[in-house]
């Protein structure tokens, strides 16, 4: 998981929020294009994967 740079963030909000993602990820099925997630706060997560799936570039949304 690869959080895209965000100078608002801290490292508490990353792990909040990449926590959250892994519960919805292993409830849902393989990403095979980008999706949206609501984040913890109810701000949208955009998750994009890349490098043949082995990645997750993620965009927080406020």
């Amino acid at each position: 998981m690869r959080f895209l740079p965000d100078p608002k963030l801290v490292t508490a909000d990353i792990a909040r929020i990449a926590v959250r993602l892994i519960h919805a990820l292993i409830e849902s099925e393989p990403l095979t294009g980008p999706h949206t997630f609501v984040g913890p706060d109810r701000e949208a997560l955009r998750v994009m994967p890349n490098l043949r799936g082995t990645q997750l570039d993620v965009t927080i949304e406020r």
